[in-house]
């Protein structure tokens, strides 16, 4: 499966902040846009993706589901969700009267002032990661969360753009997923049902879904 042109993550943060310096992403050049998101204060969130690659069929890749269903899943994406951390460098220009005394400034006292804003650095932060298998119409998403540590006030609602970003980037009939996930803790299928998954009747130890 070859994926069409889309445009570049970082291209894509540029347009938000066009007067980035610099877009601080690791291996900036290999994620491409998935789709841009936005959280209810209008600070922009991104789902970027890997290039799709080609896994080898293996009939056993995936336990509980049947040799044909796995034997189907070779191609392989890996996503992840970012937020954007704007860090400005500062011009500073210091107080003269600190040149003339040792002592340390009082509290509250003013030490210098800015005088300007010499370059914005943007450092891309990231939120949560996901991985798919998909082939002959059918889609596994092994995991997609949200990280444990600072997760901020409406991280379930992000939770769930992300994932539904991830669904409709795999283009699948039907997506299976397995019923836990550590990261997220208590009432996952709970989660799961709400995004209209369900025990699969065929393979008992996994949910699916029938995409619309």
């Amino acid at each position: 499966m070859q994926d069409a042109p889309a445009m570049k993550l970082v291209d894509a943060v540029a347009v938000d902040f066009p007067d980035a310096s610099e877009i601080l992403v690791p291996f900036a050049d290999q994620w491409a846009l998935v789709e841009s998101l936005r959280r209810a204060d209008d600070t922009p969130l991104y789902v970027a993706a890997w290039p799709r690659q080609t896994a080898r069929p293996d009939p056993d890749h995936f336990y509980g589901l049947s040799h044909e269903v796995n034997r189907s899943l070779t191609a392989y994406r890996h996503y992840k969700l970012f937020q954007p951390w704007p860090q400005p460098i500062l011009g500073v220009r210091l107080d003269e009267n600190l040149r003339t005394r040792p002592a340390e400034p009082l509290p509250g006292e003013a030490v210098g002032r800015v005088t300007s804003v010499q370059r914005l650095d943007v450092r891309l932060h990231e939120l949560g990661e996901a991985q798919a298998w998909t082939g002959d119409g059918v889609g596994l998403l092994w995991e997609c969360y949200y990280g444990s540590r600072q997760r901020a006030p409406g991280w379930r609602e992000e939770l769930v753009a992300f994932w539904r970003a991830v669904e409709r980037d795999m283009d699948a009939a039907r997506v299976f997923t397995q019923p836990r996930e550590p990261a997220f803790g208590d009432g996952y299928t709970d989660f799961l049902a709400a995004l209209g998954y369900g025990p699969d009747g065929e393979f008992p130890t996994w949910w699916s879904k029938e995409m619309a």
